[in-house]
């Protein structure tokens, strides 16, 4: 009974604030994908500095690298 409670609560949330203005479902979505091109660009270089074998790989090797940082 308790969790339907919440779980009511949680969908009233969601459509009162959360898709009542889909400006904010637009911005986090863009938000979510600059994060994660940020993480892969720092991952890059991180990687670059301080693992002596990255530069080394070849480039699809490295992109394969670069990406499990994201997982």
């Amino acid at each position: 009974m308790e969790i339907k409670s919440y779980q009511d609560q949680a969908e009233l949330f969601v459509k009162v604030y959360l898709l009542s203005d889909f400006v904010i479902l637009y911005t986090s979505v863009i938000c979510g994908i600059c994060a994660c091109m940020m993480v892969y660009d720092i991952t890059q270089l991180f990687c670059n500095v301080y693992f002596k074998s990255y530069p080394s790989l070849s480039k699809i090797k490295q992109i394969e690298w670069s990406n499990q940082s994201l997982f």
